[in-house]
């Protein structure tokens, strides 16, 4: 049995197709929204982890030890002297670690983009090596892309 149509419908859906439609709508507005927000979430909490000189981590954790601790003046003001001098350490590893999950990533793309190029005409390699280069290496804005290694200057300008 149809559908019953609703009788201001002018190409003949039912009210139930424009129901699931809508529904359906609603459903991708919402996902669309949970992922610009866990997008730009993870750029704030990257730019925190970015900074230059790591400090702001390093005054958190102190903090956090301070209150879980509950350290005298004298131990926070050792501890946090002990978090201040491998501040560059824990930088770089952080660094070395970026780098190492950017050349995963990109080696993956790399797997797919020849598979995808097996399907591929001769004349429609050319074009997919064409313009390969041309796209942005990330869909992510400039500070939390990891594709390329850190450098101390792109460190320092990511800001927030």
């Amino acid at each position: 049995m149809p559908s019953p149509t609703a009788p201001w419908s002018k190409n003949g859906e039912s009210t139930t197709d424009q129901g699931v439609g809508r529904a359906g709508g609603v459903f991708l507005l919402g996902a669309a929204t949970g992922v610009g927000v866990t997008l730009a979430y993870s750029q704030h909490k990257l730019a925190e982890l970015a900074e230059p000189d790591g400090s702001r981590r390093s005054q958190r954790r102190l903090d956090a030890l301070t209150r879980v601790l509950e350290l005298t003046p004298a131990q926070r003001e050792a501890v946090g002297a002990i978090l201040k001098r491998e501040e560059p350490e824990v930088r770089a590893r952080m660094r070395d670690s970026m780098e190492r999950c950017g050349q995963s990533l990109r080696d993956y793309k790399a797997k797919i983009d020849a598979e995808i190029r097996s399907l591929l005409t001769p004349e429609q390699q050319k074009k997919f090596d064409s313009w390969q280069p041309s796209r942005p290496r990330s869909s992510l804005p400039a500070p939390a892309r990891a594709a390329s290694p850190l450098t101390d200057e792109m460190v320092l300008n990511v800001r927030h």
